[in-house]
């Protein structure tokens, strides 16, 4: 399994992702392995609260648990989707290998062009209107 940022959803709530849809969760105890909805390799999870967490990677799989089931979201993007960030669940965004910027507004995913066609790799920011998008060779969008 490829180490993943974790998904904090309140304590003790904790989940990671990883290679042919992996998905594990720790309620707390223990770790337990979960079921997944895809085969695909996952590389990022994010969550809002226990029952609202997103799981994003290869081919632009998007996953969404509601707090009793993961299901498949349909993508916006065919694309590798590395990371995912978020304030709140209807203000989530997600970067995506091609250089577009994904975005969630609660209801729908939508796709956002970015002036550069670079690996991006990493967002973070500090309310929904200020986010911050890193990639390959020291890009950096605002």
């Amino acid at each position: 399994m490829k180490t993943t940022t974790p998904a904090l959803c309140g304590r003790p709530q904790i989940w990671a992702v990883g290679g042919g849809g992996t998905i594990m969760h720790f309620d707390g105890a223990a770790w337990s392995t979960v079921t997944s909805p895809t085969g695909n390799n996952l590389e990022t999870v994010w969550g809002a609260a226990a029952n609202d967490v997103w799981a994003a990677g290869v081919n632009g799989t998007l996953l969404h648990y509601d707090g009793s089931t993961w299901s498949v979201v349909t993508s916006p993007t065919s694309a590798y989707v590395y990371h995912l960030w978020g304030t709140a669940g209807n203000a989530l965004h997600g970067v995506v290998a091609d250089g577009t910027i994904l975005r969630y507004d609660g209801s729908s995913w939508s796709v956002h062009a970015a002036p550069t066609t670079t690996f991006l790799r990493g967002l973070s920011g500090t309310s929904s209107g200020d986010v911050w998008a890193l990639g390959e060779t020291g890009t950096i969008l605002r």
